[in-house]
């Protein structure tokens, strides 16, 4: 009776023993279900892809198309226009680095690349983040106030298109400002206590990161923020 007794307990603490493993982030493509059947307000007739119509009409009809694109009621779809037809209003600029240095596409820079063929990927900037270990590295690039030992969290957004201090580039907001005698080629490197403009265009940001931070950046830490950029869509 005592050895079943025993046998059984061992068993139970078999069973419930659970296992730590680490977690690994895992980037597998996505693959979109199927809709599911909808159904309108109506009593029409049921079939697939139909759903319940109203009297007489699907549920399904086609919808009503305005003028200049889009449906009636809804906004107009997003559409990929050419970047050169953009405006960037209030925008820092400054040249482009040497060579390839911070290319996603590993190749010579040129003027037309660098104005119209990058910007700045805040999913990547969110994946990072996450890593308490690269909050003081990414502090450098877009800190959350003046001291630049915290990271600004979150992904950079207009208020209806109205960049501010407060939602706009804290690269330019917070980092020290340039030392007197600093030459013009050298200033993309420093802030200037306005950040009322988007960060995804700002080329002093952008150059900090296709540099991989300032001159006293330690190598190991460059290729993370050089991988916070992305190509343009159209562009190479």
């Amino acid at each position: 009776m005592v050895a079943a007794l025993s046998k059984q307990m061992s068993t139970l603490q078999t069973s419930t023993k659970k296992t730590l493993t680490p977690t690994v982030a895992v980037t597998t493509p996505h693959t979109p279900s199927a809709p599911a059947p909808q159904r309108g307000g109506g009593k029409g007739d049921r079939g697939t892809n139909t759903g319940r119509g109203g009297r007489g009409q699907p549920y399904n009809a086609v919808p009503r198309v305005v003028v200049g694109g889009g449906v009636s009621g809804l906004p107009p779809p997003n559409s990929r226009s050419d970047p050169r037809e953009r405006t960037y209003s209030n925008r820092r600029k400054c040249a482009h680095p040497e060579g390839a240095t911070g290319n996603p596409s590993n190749v010579n820079w040129t003027p037309e690349l660098w104005e119209y063929g990058i910007f700045v990927d805040f999913n990547e900037w969110l994946r990072l983040g996450s890593y308490d270990e690269l909050t003081t590295l990414l502090a450098q690039a877009r800190p959350s106030d003046d001291t630049c030992s915290t990271h600004r969290v979150g992904r950079a957004k207009s208020d209806n298109g109205t960049w501010t201090n407060d939602n706009g580039c804290a690269y330019c907001l917070f980092r020290p400002r340039a030392p007197a005698g600093t030459a013009e080629s050298d200033k993309w490197m420093y802030g200037t206590g306005q950040g009322a403009h988007s960060p995804y265009r700002c080329q002093c940001f952008i150059r900090f990161l296709a540099e991989g931070g300032g001159p006293d950046m330690p190598d190991k830490h460059r290729p993370y923020l050089q991988g916070i950029l992305l190509k343009h869509f159209d562009k190479h």
